[in-house]
């Protein structure tokens, strides 16, 4: 479901061959255990002209994940995962290239990192918490109608409810919905996101590097990788600024089975290192891409926006950008 949060059980049955129930008792598992924190939607990072940064490195603190909800009162940084030995793995939005040097250095104050590394996210990285999407087209704000904020906003909490409700819940067709959704996902207008946290009871969530030697194809090499770790495999990230490393995260069951992989990936022409941890814990909090769209639906509330579809008229407001950096007054578990 990371890969595609609106997957249905019925598909995911027929990909792992096993009946749906079985699919659906594993998912409300997942769900009751805290394993799935819940299913989220928002405004693509592209189309509000962001980007990512993922910042990492050892904490001085005695205890690393003391400092996560301090880490988490900046409302750029989305999550935080603590490995061993204090290792932290930061994931932030940034509103544009400007706010980078504000965000490492509230990281390297607060996380007592001393020297972060600091990876600036590719586009075309096969990330569930956004659509980094390659096209002749960048999705922009003022493309999205009002019917398409409210859209984004019924399946802000719950990315994973039915076309049906949201339907309901807005006043239109199922249809018009589904048409909707369909072509901002496509477009990479909307990121849907599976909140996922480590359950060190029953499986072992992974973050490996893979250092490439000079000259490697970084594409090819990320493929071997996702063949051999399958389904293990959930997201790799490759860096405009360290184009050498490719960084994949994955679950395994046994450390045996991790044992195998690492010796495959290893073997594989062109990988010149390979490094991995393990995510002790993880924890997710509200950004300023909430803040937005909560302020832009409210703004569609005030002026009594209707349901437009394409070819009517829709106001192009601008987006507001608050200063990076800003502390957000709430946070999510």
């Amino acid at each position: 479901m990371e890969r595609d949060v609106r997957i249905t059980c019925r598909e995911i049955s027929e990909k792992l061959g096993i009946s749906i129930p079985s699919v659906q008792k594993r998912i409300a598992s997942l769900e009751g255990t805290g394993r799935i924190l819940g299913y989220t939607a928002h405004i693509g990072l592209q189309a509000l002209g962001g980007s990512m940064a993922v910042v990492q490195g050892r904490s001085g603190a005695d205890f690393a994940p003391d400092l996560v909800d301090e880490l988490g009162k900046n409302d750029s940084i989305m999550t935080v995962i603590c490995g061993n030995q204090n290792n932290l793995v930061i994931a932030a939005f940034l509103r544009d290239i400007s706010d980078l040097d504000n965000v490492v250095s509230f990281i390297r104050n607060e996380g007592k990192i001393p020297d972060p590394e600091v990876l600036l996210v590719n586009q075309g990285s096969d990330i569930s918490c956004t659509r980094l999407v390659r096209s002749k087209e960048r999705p922009q704000l003022a493309d999205l109608t009002d019917l398409d904020m409210k859209i984004i906003w019924a399946l802000h909490k719950d990315a994973r409810r039915p076309i049906s409700d949201v339907a309901e819940e807005i006043g239109v067709s199922s249809k018009t919905v589904g048409r909707r959704l369909a072509r901002m996902m496509d477009r990479g207008s909307i990121d849907l996101h599976v909140m996922a946290v480590p359950n060190l009871d029953e499986d072992l969530q992974i973050i490996l590097q893979v250092r490439l030697s000079p000259g490697a194809e970084r594409a090819d090499i990320v493929e071997q990788v996702r063949r051999l770790g399958g389904d293990f495999v959930d997201e790799d990230l490759t860096f405009s600024n360290s184009p050498d490393l490719v960084m994949f995260v994955l679950f395994t069951q046994t450390l045996m089975e991790l044992k195998g992989l690492l010796f495959q990936v290893r073997e594989i022409e062109g990988v010149a290192k390979v490094s991995f941890d393990t995510a002790l814990y993880q924890k997710y909090f509200d950004t300023w891409r909430d803040d937005l769209l909560a302020e832009r639906v409210e703004q569609i509330k005030r002026r009594g926006g209707r349901n437009e579809v394409p070819g009517g008229t829709r106001s192009k407001e601008s987006s507001s950008r608050p200063e990076a950096g800003t502390l957000r007054r709430s946070k999510q578990a």
